[in-house]
């Protein structure tokens, strides 16, 4: 904060960056790991900075992949798109509760479907000088694409999310559908990857 003298009156001018060092926009323990990813890009390829996701639903199918820091075209904005984030793609997890659910699926007509095998799952928050941001997430599910060696497809299917808890501690994000839970959880780890 910078204290200007002008003309016998005292005029209190803040610049941008002691606000941010003033007012933590995000909860402490998230911010660690944005700003583990938010790095320019290094030296060494192989030194990329990214965050490793796993993503649990409410059912127990899992997803796992890297996401990147986004900046925001415009930070400030109330447009999730424009804002700063962190983004990544990942895929299912083929463990017990997934292969279960593929065999009712198949058996079972009316049975829930599993979710498409990739996923993009984005998390996004609002820049401010005071106070906490709101932060929003949301999930688009993929199908296999298989013009394309089985790379990601079109969407299948997409989750916003109404509450996104990101103060949990240990690289935890809760998100909820509704306001009540079971939510999906979203662990991250920093990590390095060799683009």
């Amino acid at each position: 904060m910078q204290i200007l003298r002008v003309k016998g009156a005292v005029s209190t001018v803040a610049r941008l960056q002691d606000e941010k060092e003033e007012h933590m926009t995000l909860p402490a323990d998230f911010q660690e790991y944005i700003d583990w990813v938010d790095q320019p890009p290094p030296t060494n390829a192989r030194d990329t900075h990214a965050l490793h996701f796993r993503l649990e639903s409410p059912e127990g199918i899992r997803f796992q992949g890297l996401m990147f820091y986004r900046p925001g075209g415009h930070p400030a904005s109330t447009i999730t798109q424009d804002q700063n984030g962190i983004e990544g793609k990942g895929y299912l997890i083929p463990d017990a509760p997934v292969c279960q659910r593929f065999v009712l699926a198949q058996t079972s007509p009316g049975a829930p479907p599993i979710p498409g095998p990739w996923i993009r799952v984005k998390v996004t928050w609002r820049t401010t000088t005071s106070g906490t941001s709101r932060i929003f997430a949301d999930l688009l599910f993929k199908a296999r694409d298989s013009f394309r060696n089985g790379l990601p497809g079109g969407t299948t299917s997409a989750v916003e999310f109404e509450r996104v808890e990101a103060d949990i501690g240990g690289g935890h994000v809760l998100m909820f559908e509704g306001q009540d839970p079971p939510g999906w959880q979203l662990d991250l780890t920093q990590t390095t990857v060799s683009l």
